[in-house]
């Protein structure tokens, strides 16, 4: 076991980066449990900034990348959702961005991982229904799961695992009820 820790420097900025990933775990947590789409919004907006400590402290820099993006996405369909306004050519404008920022920051398949992830969430949660959000969640979450081991982030890789495991919690809890057969 302990050769997997074998090449990695577990440093101040090591720590520091997983500080930050937990800061943003907790803030994506709670922003289920917020009433109001606002309220969802600007927690997401400010795990996103979390995490864009968190993978800048680990040098991940398509993590950082994409999580800029997120966080001005969330922030920008809060404002929207103030507004009360649907924004339709804005999903495709983040698209296009998580595009770009996974071209410039590639490194290796891994790398395009999350950049997939976060492009096909986008379209589901402005074009898709409950159902498809929550099964798409745990593919994306999936995706940041290996980029997370890949960057050898072990809260990160920590925190997907309780998405997926929420995830899944939820698509259980949703299902449709079998019918009863009468005889």
């Amino acid at each position: 076991m302990s050769e997997i820790f074998v090449g990695h420097d577990f440093g101040l900025l090591y720590v520091v980066s997983q500080f930050f990933a937990l800061v943003g775990t907790i803030l994506s947590l709670l922003s289920v449990q917020q009433k109001k789409k606002v309220q969802i919004l600007n927690y997401n907006t400010l795990a996103s900034a979390s995490a864009i400590l968190h993978y800048l402290f680990l040098g991940a820099w398509t993590g950082v990348a994409i999580k800029i993006v997120s966080a001005t996405r969330n922030a920008t369909a809060a404002y929207a959702a103030h507004k009360q306004k649907k924004p339709k050519v804005l999903p495709f404008v983040f698209v296009i961005f998580y595009a770009i920022s996974g071209c410039l920051t590639y490194e290796s398949v891994f790398s395009l991982l999350p950049t997939f992830g976060v492009i096909v969430f986008t379209v589901v949660i402005y074009l898709g229904e409950a159902k498809t959000i929550r099964y798409v969640a745990g593919f994306c979450s999936l995706m940041w799961l290996i980029y997370n081991v890949y960057v050898f982030s072990l809260v990160g890789v920590v925190s997907e695992l309780v998405y997926i495991g929420n995830d899944l919690a939820a698509i259980y809890r949703y299902r449709k009820p079998k019918r009863k057969i009468r005889g």
